[in-house]
């Protein structure tokens, strides 16, 4: 008796599944079912690869003595403050993170690694770019001077400057004159330019009195 009742039983279930109502409801509900299972894996690794962190910026000015924590603005939506930080840590949501410090002085890309404290989190790899964003001071040491036309070249108006940079030594300088041409007496803009080798930029001026001619000579005085 039981065998003949399973023998109905599995021709009940075949002819349940050759109903093509069924088959399309068990099509929608094996693809739902899938759809919910790659929803909630997508979920856990964005979570555990730590991608709910925020960073402020991805560059550090040359020559910071900020350290590479200080990037991240927030981690799972909480905001970091000075109170979360501790040196080169943060401290929040009850998890500690920390990372790698670079060469401030090295301009560049620098990579840096985030860790946590929770080890079913993995690490976090961004790069981290150094920048020099400080342009040369140039310091005028006369505001106007007074030289004879036949010995105006730009080695000497440069004698009338210091130029300075926070990163490049020798800042590279051009002279330009306003107006080009000049003569005995004239009044001319001296504007001195300086770039450093990232691209920054500063300029200053000062004013150049060309002297009148000199007398010529009396007669009596010539050979």
């Amino acid at each position: 008796f039981s065998c003949i009742w399973m023998d109905g039983d599995d021709m009940k279930i075949r002819e349940l599944l050759e109903d093509e109502d069924i088959r399309g409801y068990l099509r929608i509900g094996i693809s739902g079912l899938v759809i919910f299972l790659l929803a909630i894996s997508g979920l856990y690794f964005l979570f555990r690869t730590g991608t709910d962190i925020v960073f402020s910026s991805y560059e550090i000015a040359y020559g910071s003595t900020e350290n590479t924590i200080s990037l991240i603005e927030s981690v799972g939506g909480s905001t970091v403050t000075d109170q979360n930080r501790s040196g080169n840590m943060i401290i929040i949501n009850d998890m500690e993170i920390t990372a790698n410090e670079i060469d401030t002085r090295q301009l560049g890309e620098h990579r840096v690694v985030y860790s946590f404290s929770d080890p079913d989190i993995d690490d976090v790899e961004i790069v981290v770019t150094v920048v020099d964003k400080v342009p040369p001071t140039i310091t005028i040491l006369d505001d106007s001077v007074d030289y004879d036309k036949e010995e105006v070249d730009e080695s000497l108006l440069l004698e009338n400057v210091k130029v300075a940079d926070n990163e490049t030594p020798d800042p590279m300088m051009t002279v330009t004159l306003d107006p080009e041409e000049y003569d005995y007496g004239d009044e001319v803009t001296v504007r001195i330019s300086a770039e450093d080798r990232s691209g920054n930029e500063m300029s200053s001026t000062f004013q150049m009195h060309i002297n009148e001619a000199p007398e010529p000579e009396p007669e009596e005085n010539r050979d």
